[in-house]
C-alpha cells in the first residue's frame, strides 16, 4: 500500500520525519508499506509531486539533509525533480490549494508550522481541509488543540480519518 505525505512546514520537526522515513524506507516496504510525498511546503517555497507518482522518500530524505545544511532551499534556488512544480512563497490560499490536490487513498497531512496561538490558524485550517480531502491529519503545534479540537475531532469522524497533535486529542 501506498501512502502519501503531504508536509506543511520544512522545519526541524518535519525534516527529521522526512529523514526517518527515508531511513526506514526498505524496513517499511518489507513490511508492505510505500511512502510517497505529494508536497513539502515551507515558508519560502514549495515543490509538488505533478505526476502519477509523488516524490520518494528518498528524495525528500535528501532533501531534508541538503537543507538542514543549508544546500537547498525550496525558495527556487534548488531545481526540483522531474514531475515536480515549485512555487516560491506560497499563501494561505496557494497551499489551501495543494492539500485539496493530495491524491485520493491512503494520505497523511503532517503539519509543523509557526502558528498564532491566540486562534490556533492557519494550521487547523490545513488541518479541517486535509481531513475534507479523506487524508488523515497530523500537528506538531498545540493552537489547532485548544481553539479547534471539537471542531477538527468531528471533521475527522466525519470523513473517517484520525487528526493526531502534539497535545493529545
Amino acid at each position: 500500500e501506498t501512502l502519501t505525505l503531504t508536509l506543511v512546514g520544512f522545519g526541524a520537526v518535519n525534516r527529521a520525519l522526512a529523514r526517518l522515513i527515508a531511513r526506514d524506507e526498505a524496513s517499511l516496504a518489507e513490511k508492505g508499506l510505500v511512502v510517497e510525498y505529494h508536497a513539502v511546503i515551507a515558508r519560502h517555497g514549495c515543490w509538488e509531486a505533478t505526476g502519477a507518482q509523488g516524490m520518494s522518500a528518498a528524495d525528500i530524505g535528501a532533501l531534508a539533509d541538503a537543507v538542514a545544511a543549508g544546500s537547498s532551499r525550496l525558495d527556487g534556488t534548488t531545481a526540483p525533480p522531474a514531475d515536480v512544480a515549485a512555487k516560491t512563497t506560497p499563501s494561505i490560499e496557494d497551499i489551501r490549494s495543494i492539500i485539496r490536490r493530495t491524491p485520493q487513498g491512503l494520505a497523511c497531512l503532517v503539519e509543523a508550522i509557526d502558528v498564532d496561538y491566540t486562534a490556533g490558524e492557519p494550521a487547523a485550517t490545513y488541518l479541517r481541509d486535509a481531513l475534507a480531502q479523506g487524508a488523515h491529519a497530523v500537528s506538531a503545534n498545540k493552537g489547532p488543540v485548544v481553539h479547534h479540537r471539537a471542531s477538527l475531532l468531528e471533521a475527522a469522524a466525519s470523513a473517517g480519518r484520525r487528526c493526531f497533535a502534539a497535545h493529545s486529542f
